[in-house]
């Protein structure tokens, strides 16, 4: 009888291990599906983040082209003031 009582703790004890074991699997459970969650949102505010990034460098890149066309009509502009001043002088020496 003392081996069949033994027996029966020893399947208590294995019996109470894999409650503990079945518990953590579902809180392990639980926590990969938060996780995905926040992973999902977090992949759809990269998007979001992202189109507007895009935005914004269209925007800078727009930016730089007039700053270099800018550039470029001042720089002409500074160039034909220079050769009037060089036909002024020919024209007065």
């Amino acid at each position: 009888m003392a081996i069949i009582d033994k027996q029966d703790q020893s399947l208590e004890r294995i019996g109470d291990s894999l409650r503990t074991l079945k518990n953590m699997s579902h809180q392990i459970g639980d926590e990969l599906e938060d996780q995905s969650e926040m992973l999902d949102e977090l992949g759809h505010s990269m998007s979001g983040v992202e189109s507007r990034m895009d935005e914004v460098m269209k925007k800078l890149s727009k930016l730089t082209r007039l700053e270099n066309e800018s550039n470029q009509w001042t720089t002409i502009f500074i160039l034909i003031g220079l050769i009037v001043v060089l036909l002024v002088i020919l024209v007065l020496l």
